[in-house]
């Protein structure tokens, strides 16, 4: 799997491909409304990776969940702690701590990168 900061790389190269060759080989007029639209591209793909990580969480929870549904409905008792609002409930709960622990990792990343960059020799 491709690390997160090498995939948004990918896309804004990807981006600046497209912005490049609209611009520059189309030769499309640099309206505000065109120029609009780079923006706009550019966010969608954002948005893009963001839901396909969100996709990812939810379908490891329902998986997560309906495989301990299954264990407690053959070994016949507990069904009813998977009820709807329970199971939204815990949704929320380990969205919250994907979430923060999420961003702990991105903040320890940082202050590795800066305390490398510091530890550094200059050239």
């Amino acid at each position: 799997m491709l690390p997160r900061r090498d995939g948004f790389g990918l896309l804004l190269l990807a981006w600046l491909a497209n912005q490049a060759i609209g611009i520059g080989a189309h030769g499309c007029p640099l309206d505000p409304a065109i120029l609009g639209w780079g923006p706009a591209i550019g966010s969608a793909l954002f948005l893009a990776c963001v839901a396909a990580a969100a996709l990812a969480f939810a379908a490891a929870f329902a998986a997560y969940e309906f495989a301990l549904f299954g264990a407690a409905f053959l070994l016949q008792g507990g069904t009813g702690a998977y009820a709807p609002v329970v199971v939204a409930r815990l949704f929320l709960i380990d969205l919250g701590a994907f979430a923060g622990l999420s961003l702990l990792q991105a903040l320890g990343r940082s202050l590795a990168e800066i305390r490398g960059a510091r530890s550094r020799p200059a050239a």
